[in-house]
């Protein structure tokens, strides 16, 4: 399926790079340590909407594509997303993420409350201009905090959502 989807992406087969090296959005470019510090550990996975559900570390072409749910058939994201946080031995998953986009609905469509898995959405409400870097930067922001413990650090409009 991935190929699928990939074929009507802009792909750069000039080289891999790992996924959470690859990506330069703005969550990425203000992330910080914290991303890595999380891929060394080795649970970390990727919503692509290139390649779907990947770890972090994952080598990927260059390529240019939004999350679509209506790339991929029902289910197949939902059940690749449980199946990579079983493989990795994950008991509780959390995802940081813009609460309009499809890579949020893509997490509230997952049947969690039918695994082992605790499930945890974080998203900015944030409704002011400039919403496409101040989401993703203070996403980033929650990401940090949120690895090094220390709530302290927590953006302003942070949103958590237990699923079920």
């Amino acid at each position: 399926m991935r190929a699928d989807v990939l074929a009507r992406s802009k792909v750069d087969s000039g080289g891999l790079r790992p996924a959470w090296l690859r990506y330069n959005g703005h969550f990425y470019r203000n992330v910080g340590g914290a991303l890595g510090e999380a891929v060394e550990h080795g649970r970390t996975l990727i919503l692509s909407g290139g390649y779907g559900i990947l770890r972090a570390d994952e080598p990927i072409s260059y390529y240019d594509r939004k999350l679509k749910l209506s790339d991929w058939p029902s289910g197949v994201l939902e059940d690749a997303v449980i199946g990579e946080a079983r493989r990795i031995g994950a008991t509780k998953v959390v995802t940081f993420v813009s609460a309009s986009a499809d890579y949020a609905k893509l997490i509230r469509r997952i049947p969690w409350g039918d695994t082992e898995i605790e499930a945890v959405l974080v998203t900015i409400d944030f409704h002011d201009g400039g919403a496409q870097i101040e989401v993703p930067r203070r996403l980033a922001q929650a990401f940090s905090a949120w690895w090094h413990r220390t709530p302290s650090g927590y953006p302003a409009g942070m949103v958590t959502e237990v699923l079920a």
